[in-house]
């Protein structure tokens, strides 16, 4: 499920990729992308069959994500969600409960 909207250069951009780095991490992949969407940003989830982070992050670069959403084993022990900056490469652990204020945050800053 890939929900992209046209620029008007013909090109889409995604705001943010949300990456599926195991299989019993899914439900919380999607979970995460509506909350992207709930705070106006455009996401979509990971739908290929690789588990390597380079590989998903390539994807996330390649639809020209603003942001990668990262959720693995590290991440549900920590009860975080490691958000990062695809242009910068800076990445922030933020809390699961804080997510939604902080996608909020990332939509309210002006697209390049």
């Amino acid at each position: 499920m890939l929900l992209l909207s046209r620029e008007g250069t013909g090109h889409t951009r995604l705001d943010v990729a949300v990456t599926v780095m195991d299989e019993r991490h899914a439900p919380r992949s999607f979970a995460f992308a509506a909350a992207a969407r709930d705070a106006g940003l455009r996401a979509s989830v990971y739908l290929g069959a690789s588990g390597k982070l380079g590989r998903q992050l390539k994807w996330a670069s390649d639809t020209g994500a603003r942001w990668a959403l990262i959720y693995g084993n590290t991440e549900e022990e920590a009860g975080t969600v490691t958000v990062r900056d695809m242009t910068s490469g800076q990445q922030a652990a933020v809390p699961l409960s804080g997510l939604s204020d902080y996608l909020a945050d990332l939509a309210a800053r002006p697209r390049d």
